[in-house]
């Protein structure tokens, strides 16, 4: 291309899968051995890492009235028209 050439920009060709296709196929071999690659680093580090378990229990006397959990609380019948504006 010389330097006084005009750029022709057809921009409505689109894009050319075919040709798109080409460059995937030409390259087949270089992105199985970076997938490959990137597969076996996770598996590493997937297994490497540090298993951690936690459990948490909360234990409650049994209340012999039968009212449990929502039911003790105190409740506000005015809601939200207590709240001053």
């Amino acid at each position: 291309m010389m330097p006084n050439e005009p750029i022709s920009r057809n921009f409505d060709e689109g894009i050319d899968l075919l040709a798109l296709g080409r460059v995937v196929w030409n390259y087949k071999w270089l992105i199985v051995v970076f997938s490959f690659l990137f597969v076996v680093a996770t598996v590493f580090v997937a297994l490497a890492a540090t298993e951690i378990y936690r459990a948490e229990v909360v234990v409650t006397p049994v209340d012999d009235q039968g009212l449990g959990g929502v039911a003790r609380l105190p409740v506000n019948s005015a809601g939200l028209r207590a709240l001053p504006v």
